[in-house]
């Protein structure tokens, strides 16, 4: 065997090294690139990409098949044989995954290869939405288990199916109890809270609703202690939660109360729906501390607080 002379081995040691560093620099640059998961289409096939998603289907139950959602788009995840599933995944996870585009009757879907390629980056439930957010675009939440808060304005009840609408600034959706074991919040009417449920839509009415799968409800009412005459002269703005302390003077009509509330030398109007109408009707004659949201009627051009909570001041 002939052996190479000293510099011809160097050069050689030289040009191998040279290659090493060159396709480690092309390895490095081919890792996959990050992509919106709606720009994935057909024209994607092949290709090794990056992308991120909420889990709105945790499909078989090893949970090799999933489906992603985001602005309004949806993408079928499969992880590869070789890939461990993660079985507890909960619709509503915010995941990344990586993985090759493949084309299965004319639509994309990405197949995960690698284990590192399925990374959970937020679990349902942790975040909390904004409802303004949601209600922009509730497609791209739908079959999310999520927390959101706003104020609780209307009830609708037929039968066992329960159903109470959320509002915000920029909007409102109706929450669904229906039946079981989770409590109707009728406590909570004209209440700032934080619910926890997941986005559905419902083909029967056509619109977006939250189905309240928790009996979890954050009460975030409260707001400062007024006069009614500080309400009565207009210096408090429609939608503010405040407390107030005075008597009531209350009637009660089905399910509801109407009355007052005397607070010095001024007494308010005053609306509380459920069980709080009897506990209110209980304690008429007494003195009590009472929150609520106030509203402003357009046509009777009077001041009125709808009542989330009431107790007696009286021991």
């Amino acid at each position: 065997m002939r052996i190479p002379s000293k510099p011809t081995a160097i050069l050689m040691a030289a040009a191998l090294l040279g290659t090493a560093l060159l396709y480690g620099i092309v390895v490095l640059s081919s890792s996959p690139a990050y992509m919106p998961l709606q720009d994935i289409d057909a024209s994607r096939d092949g290709e090794y990409i990056t992308t991120r998603g909420i889990l709105a289907d945790e499909g078989a139950p090893s949970y090799t098949h999933l489906v992603l959602r985001d602005n309004g788009s949806e993408l079928a995840v499969i992880l590869d044989s070789g890939v461990e599933p993660i079985s507890n995944l909960t619709p509503g996870d915010f995941l990344e995954v990586t993985g090759q585009v493949e084309i299965y009757t004319g639509s994309p879907e990405l197949r995960i290869i690698s284990q590192s390629g399925l990374v959970v980056l937020d679990r349902a439930g942790d975040t909390e939405l904004p409802l303004s957010l949601v209600l922009r675009d509730p497609e791209r939440f739908s079959g999310t288990s999520l927390r959101t808060s706003g104020t609780l304005s209307s009830i609708y009840t037929y039968r066992d199916d329960s159903r109470l609408l959320m509002r915000c600034s920029t909007g409102d959706i109706w929450l669904h109890f229906g039946s079981g074991d989770i409590e109707r919040p009728d406590a909570y009417i004209a209440s700032e809270i934080t619910v926890c449920g997941q986005v559905e839509f419902n083909s029967l009415m056509n619109r977006y609703e939250i189905l309240i799968n928790t009996n979890d409800i954050f009460n975030r009412s409260g707001g400062e202690t007024v006069n009614a005459s500080d309400i009565l002269a207009g210096n408090m703005s429609e939608g503010t939660p405040v407390r107030i302390n005075g008597f009531p003077d209350m009637g009660l009509y089905e399910n509801t109360a109407y009355g007052s509330i005397t607070n010095g030398s001024r007494s308010l109007s005053v609306v509380a729906y459920g069980n709080l109408s009897g506990t209110l009707e209980e304690l008429e004659g007494k003195e009590v501390s009472a929150c609520g949201i106030l509203r402003y009627g357009t046509y009777s051009g009077t001041w009125k607080l709808v009542l989330s909570s009431v107790e007696s001041k009286s021991f």
